[in-house]
């Protein structure tokens, strides 16, 4: 009928509009690029841009030019290591978020995805809770690290503590989603779904000057190393 029609038109007139977004923003990397190869953040950019629609060997090729050019950015470590987890390598990832923790000690992206991947093994889970509450310690109000403690907890039966967690994260920042919903959750004694990784790069938000990008601040144009590498 017209209504499931009408949605359809909305879908596609959406994805459309992703699709060039995605499409000029490849273009505006690829052009900072061709005036400076060596460009970490722009690098690191179209890495994730490419990494975020699936183009993993190019994805690849782009972080690990990052790497070499600044061996000593965490945000690259961040990205291959995400890029390793979507390739089911997740040794690989380890160490490179290993190395990202070892760059930058109070990287939170870092601290949180290491936590996350050891937490899943018996033997590596003292790391990920100590990982978390160092992650704490330099972040006091980092909900996700408090999110992901509280998941630790839970899967250990201690719920109690968890749910002290999560009201105190949820009273920081009430407007999270997913925060929300493991705190009802846990409310209604139900057990906690996996917590989505912290990103370095979250939704590419650009404006109309070629050479000015604006996002959040843990993506690689505001992240955590970008005095480091000159940008």
């Amino acid at each position: 009928d017209g209504s499931v029609g009408g949605q359809r038109g909305s879908t596609s007139k959406r994805n459309a509009q992703q699709t060039w977004d995605l499409g000029r923003a490849k273009s505006l990397f690829e052009r900072v690029l061709s005036l400076q190869p060596t460009a970490v953040e722009s690098l690191n950019g179209l890495g994730c841009l490419l990494l975020d629609t699936s183009k993993l060997a190019d994805a690849r090729k782009m972080l690990e030019l990052a790497l070499q050019v600044n061996p000593k950015s965490p945000t690259t470590c961040c990205n291959l290591a995400m890029l390793e987890c979507k390739q089911g390598d997740n040794d690989s990832a380890c160490r490179l978020y290993q190395q990202a923790v070892d760059l930058d000690p109070s990287h939170d992206v870092a601290l949180c995805n290491l936590s996350d991947l050891l937490r899943r093994r018996k033997e590596t889970r003292p790391e990920a809770y100590d990982l978390l509450e160092r992650a704490l310690l330099e972040s006091p109000d980092n909900t996700h690290a408090m999110m992901s403690l509280s998941l630790m907890l839970a899967e250990d039966a201690r719920r109690d503590e968890a749910l002290d967690l999560l009201h105190d994260a949820h009273q920081l920042n009430p407007g999270d989603v997913t925060l929300a919903t493991h705190y009802a959750l846990l409310l209604e004694g139900r057990s906690l779904p996996e917590i989505p990784s912290l990103r370095e790069t979250q939704a590419l938000k650009h404006d109309e000057n070629l050479f000015r990008f604006t996002a959040p601040h843990d993506t690689p144009f505001r992240s955590h190393d970008s005095q480091k590498e000159g940008g």
